[in-house]
């Protein structure tokens, strides 16, 4: 692995993250109650400032939740991105939400709600998880209603 800095986190076999994960499944019995995960879990052994990307499709109307726990890492930050801004849409930057919280473990919760009558349209989008503090194991998963 690189010496730390931006850029990607190394990608870890999510069986190699158990320490990651097990209290991922824990904090979303909390936070993501009655939701379905909507992606695979992602982890990675992250550097300060490193992130990791998944690709997902947001349909309109649902309730999207994203959730990461680190071990060792002092800060996690969440953040839902359009990948394909979409012209002509008021107010709609590629960043749709992003995590208020602080510490190890992360959320964008209760969820985002995706859509409008404006935009009634499925959108590819990426939840980006950022290790904004120490460095470390973190997974992270998102949920949908």
């Amino acid at each position: 692995p690189s010496g730390g800095g931006a850029g990607s986190a190394t990608l870890l076999n999510p069986a190699a993250a158990t320490v990651a994960t097990l209290p991922l499944n824990a904090y979303a019995a909390q936070q993501a109650r009655g939701m379905s995960p909507a992606t695979d879990v992602v982890a990675g052994q992250f550097q300060q400032g490193q992130t990791l990307e998944q690709t997902f499709q947001m349909q309109p109307g649902k309730c999207y939740s994203a959730l990461a726990v680190g071990a060792g890492i002092q800060n996690m930050h969440i953040r839902f991105v359009a990948v394909t801004p979409l012209p002509n849409v008021p107010g709609l930057s590629s960043v749709l939400a992003e995590s208020k919280t602080k510490g190890a473990n992360a959320a964008i919760s209760p969820c985002y709600k995706w859509g409008s009558a404006i935009v009634p349209v499925a959108i590819n989008a990426k939840v980006i998880y950022t290790a904004t503090a120490g460095q470390g194991i973190a997974a992270g998963r998102v949920y949908v209603k």
